[in-house]
């Protein structure tokens, strides 16, 4: 089980006109997130905010998607249920 910002916690943090551009490639990484910057080395603790597409493209490489679950986690961020793939 994992959570991910997405399409909805991208809402609630860019304006509405920066959304669409800001998940074209169905990803973004570019935000610099001060939230641990005791613990990690300036400049490196990114907010990422992503699609659902792009979340399940990405994570089914490795799991099985068992439910996708938006805003599942603190009413904010999805929630994911992953199985691990058996090769």
């Amino acid at each position: 089980m994992t959570s991910v910002h997405g399409e909805f916690a991208t809402r609630m943090n860019f304006p509405e006109e920066e959304v669409k551009q800001l998940l074209k490639k169905g990803i973004h990484d570019a935000m610099e997130d001060k939230g641990l910057k005791e613990v990690a080395p300036e400049g490196y603790y990114r907010g990422v905010y992503q699609t659902k597409k792009y979340t399940i493209e990405q994570f089914s490489r490795y799991f099985n998607i068992l439910e996708y679950i938006e805003r599942g986690a603190n009413n904010c961020q999805d929630l994911i249920i992953m199985r691990k793939r058996l090769i």
